[in-house]
């Protein structure tokens, strides 16, 4: 190491032999020193050899110039900054480029870019946060051929299964028959190896239910208040049935009972000429007659209010009509059961058809409020009349029973 102001003096000969030797041994040793020669001339060399740093001179011989840093202990070279090299170009040794950086860092390569390592990313610089990719686990290399152009929208990257890459329209059924494009609402069944149909789903409330034939099958909503239930002798193996909502409760005449006051006739049973014999509470037509009923209605109750349709004959052939009331008070544990009927709701007034014995169904009646609060595990009290005031058939009307409808809000007493 050795620096020297390259300027010899006018002396002796054995002191200009050692000047001129000390001159060459700086020139030698790229004027290195741990600091700057205290004489510099433009475009000098100097190797700073406390940080191992190559510097030249500028043209103005004011300011040293960054060429390299080198790294003395692996013995290689390394360039310090971007700008202090325009354009790199590494060669091989037969003249042909082999790796370029151009100013901006743009870098060109002639052959392939490897990667080396394992499991090594490549990545791309955003600020400070990088998107990239890494290679997994391989025991064999992989190429993959980039599409020529760009896609149109909504086109994703498939496979030849060769490695080349292209864009397309993903196929529906995937290379099989079937379906080859998917409409709105719809859902994709299989149907065989490859093959698949498209189903319409638009419709709320459908399903898709196995029909035992390969080909699953679509069951239509069913009817408000409905629930599915396992049938396996429908081709789906489900249907739909009532659930909640207005239900329905048959109370024979044989279920009733006169009332002590206002009464009408006790319960008997017709023979008639032919086929069956009916049991039935006959009300006269000269004043109201009443007789009553009690149920206890299931918890699936939604407690609220009844309609009821009266069946009934006349045994003649008078074609006046009768008019039939139902009133109904309920009843808790240790509920005081003297207590008066709810208000009584009439039907329509029903024509007999003048052929006695023939059966009439009144008009289902309006809502019929039931007094007392009516609530689960309960016994509610009903009293059926006929209205002679808003009738008119001459006979007696001869009850067979009545349809007593309800509303349930769940599915069972639990």
């Amino acid at each position: 190491m050795s620096q020297h102001d390259y300027d010899i003096a006018n002396q002796t000969f054995p002191n200009t032999r050692s000047d001129l030797n000390l001159a060459l041994k700086a020139l030698a040793s790229t004027s290195s020193g741990s600091s700057a020669p205290s004489t510099t001339f433009a475009n000098q060399l100097w190797y700073d050899s406390s940080a191992n740093i190559l510097y030249i001179r500028n043209e103005d011989n004011d300011a040293n110039i960054t060429i390299m840093a080198l790294d003395q202990s692996n013995d290689t070279v390394e360039y310090f900054k971007a700008d202090s090299i325009r354009t790199a170009l590494i060669e091989f040794t037969d003249g042909d480029d082999a790796l370029s950086i151009a100013d901006g860092g743009a870098l060109t390569t002639s052959g392939n870019l490897s990667i080396g390592g394992s499991n090594n990313e490549l990545r791309f610089y955003e600020g400070g946060n990088y998107v990239g990719f890494e290679a997994p686990a391989l025991s064999a290399d992989k190429i993959w051929v980039l599409p020529t152009a760009d896609g149109s929208a909504n086109q994703t990257w498939t496979t030849d299964g060769s490695g080349t890459l292209t864009f397309g329209t993903l196929p529906v059924a995937g290379g099989g028959t079937g379906a080859t494009t998917l409409t709105a609402n719809g859902v994709l069944i299989g149907n065989g190896t490859g093959a698949v149909t498209s189903v319409d789903m638009s419709t709320k409330g459908k399903l898709l239910l196995g029909d035992g034939s390969g080909n699953p099958s679509l069951l239509t909503v069913g009817a408000n208040g409905t629930v599915l239930m396992a049938d396996s002798g429908e081709t789906t193996g489900a249907k739909w049935i009532a659930g909640v909502g207005k239900q329905t409760m048959w109370i024979p005449a044989g279920a009733m009972y006169p009332n002590t006051t206002a009464g009408c006739s006790d319960l008997a049973q017709a023979e008639l000429s032919n086929g069956p014999e009916i049991k039935v509470l006959d009300f006269d037509a000269s004043s109201d007659e009443h007789a009553q009923f009690t149920v206890c209605f299931p918890k699936l109750w939604n407690e609220g209010t009844v309609t009821f349709q009266p069946f009934w004959t006349v045994t003649g052939t008078n074609t006046g009509t009768v008019a039939w009331g139902l009133s109904a008070v309920a009843f808790a544990d240790s509920g005081d059961i003297n207590t008066a009927f709810g208000t009584n709701v009439v039907t329509t007034a029903k024509a007999h058809s003048g052929t006695s014995n023939d059966l009439d169904v009144s008009a289902e009646s309006g809502a019929v409020t039931i007094a007392g609060s009516p609530s689960t595990d309960e016994m509610v009290f009903f009293q059926i009349m006929r209205d002679v005031s808003a009738d008119n058939q001459s006979g007696d009307a001869r009850l067979l029973g009545i349809k007593l409808f309800f509303t349930t809000d769940a599915l069972s007493d639990d």
